[in-house]
């Protein structure tokens, strides 16, 4: 890009990776091991490394301050395989678990390689199963697949989607359940003033943050090359290039 007289810009987007944790299934049924899902990784670390500068560790499904209900005094998990262990033995489960992770064609294999690395260390044995968009689309909700899926997903302005879809219990993609974010899910839907609905946003992304609804990964970023003659141009929150000029 530079070569050819651009200029490099990579900027976060309004949208966010994480891995969703099916609690239908034994043994995600117990926060302990969501708990150790999250504190097993250094998320920091590996963004930085493997997905972009611009990369941060989250504490919710929530980006940054563009998207409704982001809350910035919820501290995202710390890096702590010692506390995983632990829970993991607390849960009974001296001896580890053996897991699937699926991922869809275009994920980046480097990066779930090395959570998959991460994870082992304090027990949690994971393979990776690798479907097509197809495939890994039309099993969301199927008792039989993965209980682990590595997703992204925006732009995430609004929530509500996203959560309604995957995080209430009766979410058409949904393999998630909790009384107190189903009830904040459906609140926040209906309210009409938003600073009201942005602090539902916010109590929900505790109880999620808490109850370990997922392992909470990164906010997306997008790169691009920018001749001289567009530099005026600012890169969008929803990653769409709009030819406008």
């Amino acid at each position: 890009v530079e070569d050819a007289g651009a200029s490099f810009v990579s900027a976060g987007i309004v949208g966010s990776a994480w891995i969703r944790i099916a609690t239908d299934v034994e043994p995600y049924t117990d926060v302990r091991v969501r708990q150790a899902l999250n504190l097993a990784l250094d998320v920091e670390t590996i963004a930085q490394s493997l997905v972009s500068t611009a990369a941060h560790r989250l504490a919710s499904i929530h980006p940054d301050a563009r998207s409704m209900g982001f809350d910035p005094e919820l501290a995202p998990y710390a890096y702590d395989p010692d506390r995983a262990r632990a829970l993991l033995a607390e849960a009974g489960l001296d001896d580890g678990i053996d897991a699937v992770l699926e991922t869809t064609t275009a994920a980046p294999q480097a990066v779930a390689e090395a959570m998959i690395a991460q994870w082992a260390e304090v027990g949690i044995r994971v393979s990776l199963q690798t479907s097509d968009y197809a495939a890994f689309n039309a099993t969301w909700a199927d008792p039989a697949a993965p209980a682990l899926r590595f997703a992204t997903w925006s732009p995430l302005y609004d929530p509500h989607t996203l959560l309604s879809l995957v995080f209430a219990g009766d979410g058409y993609l949904s393999r998630y359940g909790n009384a107190e974010a189903d009830r904040l899910i459906a609140a926040a839907g209906v309210e009409p003033d938003t600073e009201t609905r942005a602090a539902l946003y916010r109590e929900l992304a505790r109880v999620l943050h808490e109850d370990a609804a997922a392992v909470f990964l990164w906010n997306l970023v997008a790169t691009y090359g920018v001749v001289p003659a567009a530099s005026q141009w600012e890169p969008r929150g929803d990653e769409y290039v709009l030819p406008l000029g």
